[in-house]
């Protein structure tokens, strides 16, 4: 059973806006409805004393206002725009109350710049719009993909049945980040189920007569497809021997076949919680010495833990070279597993 080094992989994954009412603006001052001249302020006596009483007011507002609307309003700008549209109109007749109501508003907008906006909401991983060339075409075997990281070294990662084809993204994009130079390819599957279920043969094969007949079918189809993602990955200057397939429960089925019919010999393959499909063991010897990684959950209720150990058994006599990862819980792939995961990648898929 191979091992591997320690190596750690980093787990997987509107401010409302206060304030008290602005204070209204003060009112027009008898004063301040004299004819208009045809010059500035006047500076005689009494100008000077209503300047002064404005002044006052202006104070008072800024000491005051700032306290009702909010600390962080710009306040005094806002003051003094109302006190120099003022002084500009106190010629005429409504002219200053129209200024303060301006004023007024300019507080509200200096308070609503001032205040710090929210953290934006985190949104939960999804599957992100694919580049060009990545929609269902020849070029990817006609299925949907998503890639995560860049570089020469390639892990195929297949979801399991009922999950929607993005399930798997949030991991690989753990494992891009665990390992520079690595891309993670992750194909949806053909077919749908419930809701935005995908399923890469339904019903399962576990049923007799025709329904089993037919999700052979539907397997041996989906294999051509993947198969098509490992050509296009040839083309793109990726060979096989610097590719792992890989997948969990249903995901896992199909990659044992693929790469044990795959064209090209593989770097190695991961089937976690999963188990092969009928007829596997008489193609295992073309494929003797490639390393495999095995999971599975000793409460597994989906596919029994049993059946996981005698695949394990058999791969072994056929000469693969396994990494047996047992763990204690059901259908799913703990921290554990995802460590392991990493490290065996970090191995054979090594410049």
């Amino acid at each position: 059973m191979a091992g591997s080094g320690p190596a750690s992989v980093p787990p997987s994954l509107p401010a409302s806006r206060g304030g008290g009412p602005a204070s209204a603006p003060p009112s027009a001052s008898p004063a301040s409805r004299r004819p208009a001249s045809t010059g500035l302020a006047s500076s005689s006596p009494q100008a000077t004393s209503a300047r002064a009483k404005r002044q006052s007011k202006d104070e008072s507002l800024r000491k005051s206002g700032g306290a009702r609307i909010g600390a962080q309003c710009r306040v005094r700008t806002a003051v003094q725009s109302v006190n120099a549209h003022g002084e500009r109109s106190s010629r005429g007749g409504g002219a200053l109350v129209i200024a303060a109501l301006v004023g007024s508003v300019l507080v509200l907008a200096a308070c609503e710049e001032e205040r710090p906006a929210g953290p934006a909401r985190e949104q939960a991983p999804t599957a992100t719009p694919a580049p060009a060339g990545h929609s269902p075409g020849e070029a990817w075997g006609g299925l949907e993909v998503v890639e995560r990281g860049e570089g020469d070294r390639v892990f195929v990662l297949l979801h399991g049945y009922g999950a929607p084809g993005d399930d798997l993204v949030p991991l690989g994009s753990e494992l891009a980040r665990a390992m520079p130079g690595l891309r993670v390819v992750l194909p949806a599957a053909p077919h749908r189920t419930r809701g935005r279920g995908r399923a890469w043969f339904d019903p399962p094969i576990s049923r007799a007569g025709d329904e089993a007949a037919q999700a052979m079918a539907q397997a041996d189809a989906a294999r051509e497809q993947l198969v098509g993602v490992l050509r296009t990955l040839e083309a793109q200057g990726v060979p096989g021997e610097r590719v792992v397939v890989g997948g969990f429960s249903q995901g896992a089925m199909m990659s044992l076949d693929v790469a044990l019919r795959s064209e090209r010999p593989l770097a190695g393959v991961i089937a976690l919680s999963g188990g092969p499909l009928p007829g596997w063991e008489g193609r295992w010897a073309s494929r003797a010495g490639m390393p495999v990684l095995l999971s599975h959950g000793r409460a597994d209720r989906i596919l029994p833990f049993a059946d996981a150990e005698d695949m394990r058994r058999r791969l072994e006599a056929g000469g693969a070279e396994v990494t047996w990862v047992p763990f204690e819980g059901g259908h799913g792939i703990p921290r554990t597993v995802r460590a392991r995961l990493a490290r065996f990648l970090a191995r054979v898929l090594a410049p």
